[in-house]
């Protein structure tokens, strides 16, 4: 991302790294999911959910209510969508609504039972992260989310709106 210095931008500045370390870089983001689906594994397994079904639930709770915007975030298909979130209706844990600004969209929400799978799923997965990143101070952790952010093409936090709405 260039930086605007008196309405004059300019090229970023390119870190110099080896070999090695693009490929270190490249090797711990490959092993960072299995960290996280870790703290996922007893939700996913309790409620027989699909590989993003305790995500889902997260963006849910979140405020993301719409499918399509659960589709962009996830980076999935309509189909892969429609059948995870009919999984999760199936356990109890999301219901499904004609949108009362827009009759031909859906919007989800969780039921109390997915509330109470939202407040473990964000246990857990605190405590894996919070675990983890012990040592570093707060300032370190939100430079390294806003490097990975801007490195996967993410949307930062408040940027926009990811709820479906417009």
């Amino acid at each position: 991302m260039g930086q605007t210095q008196i309405g004059i931008k300019t090229q970023p500045v390119l870190p110099q790294l080896s070999a090695d370390e693009i490929s270190d870089f490249c090797n711990v983001l490959g092993l960072a999911p299995r960290q996280l689906s870790a703290a996922r594994k007893d939700i996913t397994a309790q409620y027989d959910l699909g590989p993003r079904g305790a995500w889902i639930i997260g963006l849910i709770e979140t405020g993301v209510t719409s499918p399509s915007a659960l589709t962009d975030i996830l980076c999935i298909s309509r189909s892969l969508m429609t059948a995870e979130v009919a999984r999760l209706v199936d356990a109890g844990l999301v219901s499904s609504q004609q949108s009362t600004h827009d009759g031909r969209r859906l919007e989800l929400s969780l039921t109390a039972l997915g509330h109470q799978a939202a407040a473990h799923l964000r246990d857990a997965i605190g405590a894996l992260v919070m675990g983890k990143l012990a040592g570093y101070d707060r300032a370190q952790v939100i430079a390294a989310i806003t490097l990975l952010q801007d490195f996967v093409g993410a949307t930062r936090m408040g940027d926009q709106d990811a709820t479906g709405g417009e």
